[in-house]
């Protein structure tokens, strides 16, 4: 989202492709972006899976060009805050790892 945000022009297209293709999942949805030559940044086609996401960009340019700049701008800033907010919920997911044993 982050990436995509710097796209924002792209980002209406996007959106309205994703809506209209709601119905497709899975397989059938990757061979639609596959076969309809989307001509998007990778970012903004990494999202057309999470059209919600689409959608709330959609909804407010401002706030998505805002964000974009921001990324563009302020990168090393940017990604200290998403690693400031994200980390604590990668902690749960992180898979323990084995223990040796010392024997």
């Amino acid at each position: 989202m982050l990436t995509a945000s710097t796209y924002s022009d792209q980002i209406f297209e996007a959106s309205t492709w994703a809506d209209q293709h709601s119905y497709l999942k899975g397989d059938a949805l990757v061979h639609a972006i596959q076969d309809d030559h989307l001509p998007w940044d990778a970012s903004v086609l990494a999202l057309l899976p999470f059209p919600s996401v689409l959608d709330m960009m959609a909804r407010d340019p401002a706030w998505t060009e805002q964000l974009g700049n921001a990324v563009l701008t302020q990168h090393s800033d940017v990604m200290a805050e998403e690693e400031h907010v994200f980390d604590p919920w990668r902690q749960c997911f992180k898979p323990e790892r084995p223990r040796l044993s010392q024997t």
